[in-house]
């Protein structure tokens, strides 16, 4: 399957959806795609074996659920400052362009 990554700056998906679970999901585009995109996984597991199963995958990060809305938007400003660095911009580059707060927040309400 072709993914659309260069179209977006992260991914967030949950590691149980229908069809495909959100590790295979990360495995594919990690391993297709030549540009770095983080991949955020959200999981229900909070053992030892489930946190794996999501690094396992490549994933950047994980959040356990249920989600604080003020460690989502945490993590995802963290995730999107260390793709800045990593594609040699400065890391203190604004990251406003890229995470419109209050057009997020209507996503969680």
């Amino acid at each position: 399957m072709q993914w659309p990554v260069e179209r977006y700056h992260l991914l967030i998906v949950d590691r149980q959806i229908p069809d495909m679970s959100g590790v295979e999901i990360a495995q594919q585009i990690k391993n297709s795609c030549p540009s770095h995109m983080p991949i955020l996984l959200i999981t229900s597991c909070f053992n030892d074996d489930g946190i794996r199963a999501c690094l396992g995958a490549e994933a950047d990060d994980y959040m356990i659920k249920p989600i604080r809305v003020s460690e989502l938007i945490g993590r995802v400003q963290a995730l999107l400052r260390h793709t800045l660095a990593q594609k040699n911009t400065h890391a203190n580059n604004d990251i406003g362009e890229m995470f419109d707060y209050p057009r997020a927040m209507n996503f969680v309400k």
